[in-house]
């Protein structure tokens, strides 16, 4: 079964728009979590592809049908989050 791949925009610190796609959504500690990463545009071949390409891990808050990416400051957060996404990054 092939998920559909839903495609976003973050602006980073220096106002730069940088196109995302969600690869993985969870929860922990009571909050919602996304595991982006950066759309790459590049002329190669999906499997010939070797651009490095960005990965974020963002909380992820829907109030009245809008999405919004919240940065994670906390660095032992962001590592158990790194753990939880790593471990379960291909699960349902």
């Amino acid at each position: 079964m092939e998920k559909e791949i839903k495609e976003n925009t973050i602006i980073d610190e220096e106002g730069n728009e940088i196109k995302v796609n969600v690869l993985k959504t969870f929860s922990y500690k009571n909050k919602d979590y996304v595991v982006l990463y950066e759309d790459c545009n590049c002329e190669h071949d999906e499997n010939e592809c070797e651009c490095d390409i960005n990965v974020f891990i963002m909380e992820h808050l829907k109030e009245e049908g809008k999405e919004e990416f919240i940065e994670v400051n906390d660095d032992v957060l962001l590592d158990e989050l790194i753990e939880i996404a790593s471990k379960n990054i291909y699960q349902d």
